[in-house]
């Protein structure tokens, strides 16, 4: 997730540590559901599509919000969530309204269709590299 954040934004260094997070028990990540968390996956995934760099490697990350997401997406329309739903519109990949449209829309559904099969393959094409690598580096 670090990686999709800095495609997505700008980043640089520093030649020392200036600040230290942790998450605390209050925190989004800890109040929110699956559904919410999965939102905010996807929210860094319109932005990684936006910049046009490294998809493939980002999209690996990317399929188990995307599943999770599609399977609810009736969820989305609830009072809840949207605030996320509306601070989508101004993206141009506006994956959240994609999934809420593929319900009655071919067009919507033809590229969440798309988009789902190939993160699938990203992420079994790296998770089988990884499984490989620890593989020949423990020989």
């Amino acid at each position: 997730m670090t990686y999709s954040i800095a495609i997505a934004g700008k980043w640089h260094t520093l030649p020392s540590v200036t600040m230290a997070y942790r998450q605390r028990d209050g925190s989004i990540m800890h109040k929110a559901d699956k559904l919410e968390l999965s939102i905010i996956v996807l929210m860094l995934l319109q932005d990684v599509l936006n910049k046009k760099k490294m998809i493939s490697g980002s999209l690996s990350r990317y399929y188990k919000p995307l599943s999770y997401c599609r399977k609810r997406r009736t969820h989305l329309k609830e009072e809840k969530y949207h605030k996320y739903i509306e601070a989508c519109n101004g993206y141009d990949n506006n994956i959240l309204k994609e999934i809420i449209d593929s319900e009655k829309k071919i067009k919507p559904k033809l590229k969440i269709n798309g988009l789902q099969i190939i993160s699938l393959l990203c992420y079994l094409f790296y998770g089988f590299f990884r499984k490989a690598y620890k593989l020949i580096d423990h020989r």
